[in-house]
């Protein structure tokens, strides 16, 4: 997997959790200490981003680091496996979409409740 698609599948992990949080772009650039220019170009995969601003992240977010690397194969590639197979294989994008939401507020809530 090239590395510009690595940044587009953080970047769209980065933009699900911060809508589903309900925060705007300004309010996670606040908290990380970035323009909210630079948290769209992390979220369009336009810039790579430093390990130490998607950990920042991952605080601000209230999310596990590894939340950002969720559906990626240790080789790089997209996850082909379980869930992430099953929604491959639904044609409709906006349910498929729907349903990644949905899988998503279930797992934040699943890790808030872990933490505490």
């Amino acid at each position: 997997m090239s590395e510009n698609l690595v940044n587009l599948h953080i970047g769209e992990r980065i933009a699900q959790a911060r809508r589903l949080r309900g925060w705007s772009l300004q309010a996670v650039a606040r908290e990380v200490g970035v323009t909210y220019q630079q948290i769209r170009k992390y979220e369009l995969g336009q810039n790579r981003i430093a390990a130490s601003t998607l950990y920042q992240l991952a605080k601000v977010l209230q999310l596990d680091p590894g939340y950002f690397f969720h559906g990626l194969s240790a080789s790089g590639g997209e996850s082909a496996d379980g869930f992430d197979a099953a929604l491959q294989r639904i044609n409709d994008p906006l349910v498929r979409q729907r349903m990644a939401d949905l899988a998503e507020v279930l797992q934040l809530r699943s890790d808030a409740s872990l933490k505490g």
